[in-house]
């Protein structure tokens, strides 16, 4: 079935290293109240930043969304100097969009529209 944005809480899934069985962090789509769109985020453990884990988990996410919603725009929300997490968002389609101040602190919003069908 597919869910309208309108209504959208979220999903959020544990990232688990195959070869180890390890929770290693977790990544999903959530639409918080008062927020600018729905958000796909992501966080994993320090020792495991630079192993593609959260590219290839944000990327799952992002054709989970494509595939089981109606939504048409997905947004991540990075701090400018975060240029890790800018480099998984323009791996996995999305473009910076605009700043937005988020508790009086400057972000950057990256989004990516659902591809053609």
């Amino acid at each position: 079935m597919k869910v309208p944005p309108v209504i959208f809480g979220g999903r959020h899934w544990g990232v688990v290293e195959r070869a180890t069985g390890e929770m290693i962090g977790r990544v999903g789509l959530w639409n918080p109240e008062g927020g600018t769109g729905i958000e796909l985020g992501w966080v994993l453990r320090r020792n495991r930043w630079g192993q593609g884990f959260a590219t290839e988990a944000s990327r799952a996410a992002l054709n989970w969304a494509w595939n089981a919603t109606n939504i048409d725009h997905i947004i991540s929300i990075i701090q400018p100097s975060n240029v890790r997490s800018i480099r998984i968002a323009e791996k996995i389609g999305e473009q910076f969009e605009c700043v937005h101040l988020l508790n009086g602190v400057e972000h950057h919003i990256y989004g990516v529209r659902r591809p053609s069908r």
